[in-house]
């Protein structure tokens, strides 16, 4: 009924239910304090079926990935309905998985696998575009491991060699990711100080 800054109240939606709850805020804190409430419901409730988002899902089930970075999501899949009988569809506990994989930094090898897809749909966009990509064999691995990517599109470049001031800005920061890999940016200024990426890399 009211979501201000100071007050908050709710009521029931069927007309026949006495159902409220009113809440102003604290003046001594960033929390509110209820000053009415009715806590019974007149009307005849509904009962919803649980469905558990992929959040509640990842958040559930971190533990799981924590342990076992490559578990299959049937897997997981069975465990949500032998503890809570809810049929997951795949394509939430996969969902999942990428989001619990994010939240425990382990979705890098992930992307490292994609970057010749990704090397090639940069170059199908603009042949003249420049994507210089450099793997390693590594002792522990049968497959080629990341050693570094470069990244120069051929607009940017253009519009910085045309469009923008003679100078170009180069920053870089740490990536904590298993590679310990640095990525790197180019940038030049325009006319209207807007910055314009012209290249970048990850070595």
């Amino acid at each position: 009924m009211e979501n201000r800054s100071h007050i908050v109240s709710c009521e029931c939606s069927h007309l026949s239910c006495d159902w409220q709850v009113k809440a102003i805020r604290d003046v001594r804190g960033k929390g509110f304090v209820i000053t009415e409430f009715s806590p019974k419901h007149n009307c005849p409730r509904l009962d919803h079926a649980f469905h558990p988002a992929s959040k509640w899902i990842s958040a559930m089930f971190l533990h799981r990935w924590k342990e076992q970075p490559s578990i299959s999501i049937t897997e997981v899949r069975n465990e949500i309905e032998s503890m809570y009988g809810i049929k997951c569809p795949e394509w939430k506990v996969f969902c999942a998985a990428n989001r619990a994989k994010q939240i425990l930094g382990l979705d890098y090898d992930d992307g490292y696998a994609m970057l010749h897809q990704f090397k090639e749909e940069i170059e199908r966009i603009d042949k003249d575009n420049i994507v210089l990509l450099e793997t390693e064999s590594h002792e522990s691995r049968e497959e080629e491991r990341f050693k570094r990517v470069f990244v120069c599109c051929e607009r940017t470049s253009y519009a910085f060699k045309v469009h923008c001031r003679g100078i170009l800005a180069v920053d870089g920061w740490e990536i904590n990711n298993s590679c310990n890999s640095v990525m790197l940016v180019a940038t030049g200024l325009d006319g209207n100080n807007g910055i314009l990426p012209v290249a970048f890399c990850e070595v």
